[in-house]
């Protein structure tokens, strides 16, 4: 869990440092009528959006100067971005006559915040600033109502009381804010318009908190589409009548989940904390990836001709909320034709019951340990235990390597050390099989005796019995030295190396998760995720690529076997899959887990391909 923290804080620091300096760069400048700006090229991996935060301007302004990329921008094209020549302040401002003042927007602001500095109503704001209904950005420059003082201390002003609804002929449901909804993405959600939002909810902000409950117009008519446009983070995804449900947010009309053969009814337990935020943190944004990454799934499915029907819960993180959600939905849940989730062990056993009691199939996408697994035969373990990565492991090494020279170089005896344990792990099974092995404990003094080792006119492979970069970062350009045409050497090594491996030609590594950037799945893939989303995924693996592999796997293996699916898993095509391997294996008289592990292979031409 640490991993993962760190590498999303690092993230953010990275990110929080470019928006604050891109615009110190050194890029070509241009003038016309006045206005200054850099001329920028379009970079591989570049999103309107990524370029608006890196010179703090608004995707607004950089269309506004640069029609061509209104349909979408492409490599190499050239955007004039327009330079904010106005020094930073929190509370800048510039009066510009008697009715408004322009205040441009700085990080971490809301219409909300804005409106407070400014001792204004927030409908004041939206008033004379129309398109801040869709949201506000860093550097956009909002009309203020010039009131007698930007300070709410000195002069204070009574909120009125909030109105009576004006829409008389319809109701109101009670949304409570999941991470990344906006105002947008609710209206499109509700097929409501953002006004009729801001009517219902005046004291709203543009910059909606996680948790907080909005009042939704509402008639009959809602929610009785046979599909309907979910938007997250102010993108849209297309699916199949797919509902964001939790026991306190919209819940679905059970009369309207009914069995049928023609829409596959998907359940998502995750732990999105939406009434405990005081106890969200960095894990909860892995969590909302995996949700993206099964819409995105969704949406692709339904490009198969497959429709689905996905309704996601919020069961936090205990047993209890978990059985709650579970009791509270029973009607619902138990028409569904998959569960998938809960993310934590604590809570598998009691889904399990409710899906073997049920005669629902459950996966699991991330406990690496799960006791009803030997007695529940509709469950799923996605995650591989470490003796099962051992045991696939050890079966490429054999099945790649058995005929080669094998070295293995011990580095210690330390059983936190994933290397140091799969390297006894397979001298057992080498014995076994009877294949050769030569073993060396790694000294300083020892490194001399290394070259004795190798055999002429055959390839080495030398094993690295550690997943620590640190041990052996220093001694891999050593061993390139050694390396000839005549006795050749390759490096086994671990994806715990991660850039270290780049550092010898001939590497080798096992792993569940491999992301070939190659495919041309996946670049459709990035490409879709940065319209829909906007940002990249920040998780590492990445999460949002386990949701869409899981769910478009289970999803479409159901669509082509139906219930009897379990018994023909292995045979279906994974063509999709951009991350996982899956090969579920049954366990007695149990359920499955996954053993599905990669070899890779990193060439001397310095490239990644999948040996296996």
């Amino acid at each position: 869990m640490k991993k993962y923290y760190y590498i999303i804080v690092i993230l953010t620091l990275l990110s929080i440092f470019t928006n604050s300096s891109a615009q110190d760069l050194n890029f070509p400048k241009t003038t016309q009528n006045g206005k200054e700006f850099y001329i920028y090229e379009v970079k591989d991996n570049d999103g309107l959006y990524k370029i608006s935060k890196s010179f703090n301007v608004s995707q607004e302004e950089i269309l506004k100067y640069n029609q061509q990329a209104v349909s979408g921008i492409n490599i190499g094209m050239t955007l004039m971005i327009p330079i904010n020549s106005a020094k930073s302040s929190i509370a800048e401002a510039t009066k510009t006559g008697n009715n408004y003042i322009i205040h441009k927007v700085e990080a971490h602001q809301t219409v909300y915040s804005i409106a407070k500095q400014y001792n204004v109503l927030v409908n004041d704001i939206y008033e004379l600033n129309e398109n801040a209904k869709n949201g506000i950005t860093i550097g956009m420059e909002l009309k203020i109502p010039n009131s007698k003082s930007p300070n709410p201390v000195v002069e204070k002003k009574i909120m009125p009381a909030i109105p009576t609804p004006t829409h008389s002929s319809l109701n109101t449901k009670e949304h409570i804010v999941v991470a990344k909804e906006t105002l947008y993405s609710l209206s499109k959600l509700y097929n409501v318009s953002t006004d009729e939002l801001i009517k219902e909810n005046p004291e709203l902000s543009s910059v909606l908190r996680v948790g907080q409950k909005i009042r939704i117009p509402t008639n009959e008519k809602i929610n009785s589409q046979p599909s309907k446009t979910v938007t997250i983070k102010e993108k849209t995804v297309i699916k199949q009548d797919v509902k964001i449900n939790t026991s306190n947010t919209v819940v679905p009309n059970a009369s309207s989940i009914t069995k049928s053969n023609n829409v596959i009814k998907v359940a998502l337990l995750l732990p999105f904390m939406l009434n405990n935020t005081e106890k969200q943190d960095a894990t909860i944004n892995k969590f909302v990836e995996f949700y993206e990454g099964v819409l995105l799934s969704i949406n692709k499915l339904k490009q198969d001709g497959v429709s689905v029907q996905l309704i996601t819960y919020d069961i936090e993180k205990t047993e209890l909320k978990a059985k709650e959600v579970l009791q509270t939905n029973l009607t619902t849940l138990r028409k569904v034709d998959l569960i998938i989730g809960p993310a934590y062990s604590a809570q598998v056993k009691v889904v399990s019951d409710f899906s073997q009691a049920n005669n629902i199939p459950l996966i699991v996408p991330f406990a690496p340990k799960i006791e009803s697994i030997s007695t529940n035969p509709l469950l799923f373990q996605n995650n591989t235990p470490q003796q099962k990565q051992f045991a696939e492991a050890s079966k490429q090494v054999i099945k790649n390597f058995g005929n080669k020279n094998i070295v293995i170089l011990d580095f210690n005896s330390d059983t936190e050390d994933e290397g140091s344990e799969f390297a006894k792990f397979l001298k057992i099974n080498l014995k076994r099989q009877k294949i050769a092995y030569k073993e060396l404990p790694f000294t300083q003094e020892n490194y001399a005796t290394i070259q004795n080792q190798f055999l002429p006119n055959k390839e080495t492979i030398l094993l690295f019995a550690t997943d620590k970069p640190n041990l052996i970062k220093d001694l891999l350009p050593k061993i390139a030295q050694l390396n000839s045409q005549t006795s050749p050497i390759s490096v086994f090594g671990f994806s715990s190396w991660d850039k270290t491996i780049k550092n010898y030609p001939s590497t080798y590594f096992c792993t569940s998760f491999f992301v070939n950037r190659k495919s041309k799945n996946n670049g459709l893939y990035r490409e879709k995720f940065r319209q829909e989303f906007g940002v990249p995924a920040t998780s590492t693996p990445r999460f949002d690529l386990m949701g869409f592999d899981l769910s478009y796997y289970f999803i479409k293996a159901y669509s082509v076997y139906g219930k009897s699916f379990p018994s023909s898993l292995n045979n279906f095509e994974q063509t999709q899959a951009l991350q996982s391997k899956f090969h579920f294996e049954k366990q007695n008289q149990g359920g499955f887990i996954n053993t599905g592990v990669r070899l890779i292979h990193y060439t001397e031409e310095k490239e990644f391909e999948i040996i296996e």
